[in-house]
C-alpha cells in the first residue's frame, strides 16, 4: 500500500511537469503548422516532427519507469490490459487533428 501511495505521488510530481514541456511542444507544432504560409512545414517535415515528439514522449516514459520500478509494473499491467488498437488510434486521430 505505501508504494503504490509512493508511487502515485512520485507520477503526480512528474506529470506536470512532462505536461508543460508537451503543452510546448504542442504550441510550437501549431505554430509551425497554421503560422504564415511562407513559414509552414511541408507534410512531410510535420510528419517527421510529429514522430519525434511522439519518440520524445515514449523516452520521457521510459526514464520514469526506470527510475520507479512500481511505476514500471502499473504500465505494464495497463498495457497487457488496454486493446492494442486502441493506443495506435489514438495516436493516428492525434496526427490527423494535428495536420488538418
Amino acid at each position: 500500500m505505501i508504494a503504490d501511495r509512493d508511487a502515485a505521488v512520485t507520477e503526480q510530481d512528474t506529470l506536470p511537469t512532462q505536461n508543460d514541456r508537451l503543452r510546448q511542444l504542442v504550441l510550437k507544432l501549431t505554430r509551425v503548422q497554421f503560422g504564415a504560409r511562407s513559414e509552414r512545414l511541408p507534410e512531410a517535415q510535420l510528419q517527421q516532427r510529429l514522430e519525434a515528439l511522439g519518440q520524445a514522449i515514449a523516452k520521457d516514459g521510459a526514464a520514469a519507469e526506470k527510475q520507479d520500478p512500481e511505476l514500471r509494473k502499473d504500465n505494464a499491467a495497463r498495457r497487457r490490459s488496454a486493446p492494442a488498437s486502441s493506443e495506435a488510434s489514438n495516436c493516428a486521430n492525434t496526427s490527423r487533428s494535428i495536420s488538418s
